[in-house]
């Protein structure tokens, strides 16, 4: 899989401090309204999917895109909330954020045991991911509280703060392909680029394929 989001040299102070105090307005509500939406149609999906998967077998296509068109829009939005990323998130399914690439090779047989066992059990399974991203995510709020007053002095996120910001998103990330019978691979207790995904770059970020130097 992978799970990339460009670091930009210089970060909007303007931006930042709409996002700050207006962004809950302007970016929330709106695509808020659309996510639960969508999210809302996924729930149907996924109870499809699960008698789908146990009849044939097989992941259904229009679900596994509909699932990862989904998680890339959360995605472009979450980015803008955590100061990533300036600019206005497109609304929808099917758009394209240029900065931000979330793919997942497409798998069309599924274990029917592993699923019937990741559907009944899938919470005991995470339980070790839960209880340490508990303590990920209260650091990763403190960084992010951090960071809003580092790009407003300088301008700019540093690389150590934005890794391990899109650690997070991308540890949890993991963990949505592994519940969601994408993978069969238990996810890596890391938010870091592994080094099978690090072979597998498929966005463009300006000519540059180096993943140290985009995210690590």
């Amino acid at each position: 899989m992978n799970y990339w989001i460009k670091r930009q040299e210089s970060n909007s102070r303007m931006e930042l401090l709409l996002r700050a105090f207006f962004g809950v307005f302007y970016i929330g509500i709106p695509h808020g309204i659309m996510i639960m939406i969508y999210a809302l149609g996924l729930m149907f999906l996924r109870i499809f999917l699960f008698w789908y998967i146990l009849f044939t077998g097989k992941f259904h296509k229009g679900v596994f895109d509909y699932q990862l068109n989904l998680f890339r829009y959360q995605a472009r939005v979450n980015a803008r909330f955590q100061n990533l990323l300036d600019g206005y998130p497109a609304f929808g399914l099917k758009t394209i954020d240029e900065n931000i690439v979330i793919d997942v090779d497409y798998k069309e047989s599924v274990s029917r045991l592993r699923m019937l066992g990741r559907s009944f059990f899938g919470a005991l399974l995470i339980f070790p991911h839960a209880f340490v991203l508990i303590f990920r995510i209260y650091a990763t709020i403190f960084v992010l509280g951090i960071s809003f007053w580092v790009i407003l002095f300088i301008g700019k996120l540093p690389q150590g703060m934005f890794n391990f910001i899109t650690g997070l998103g991308r540890w949890i990330f993991r963990i949505q392909l592994y519940l969601y019978f994408y993978t069969d691979n238990y996810p890596a207790f890391t938010g870091k680029v592994l080094d099978h995904e690090n072979q597998n770059i498929s966005g463009d970020f300006g000519g540059n394929s180096n993943p140290e130097l985009l995210d690590a």
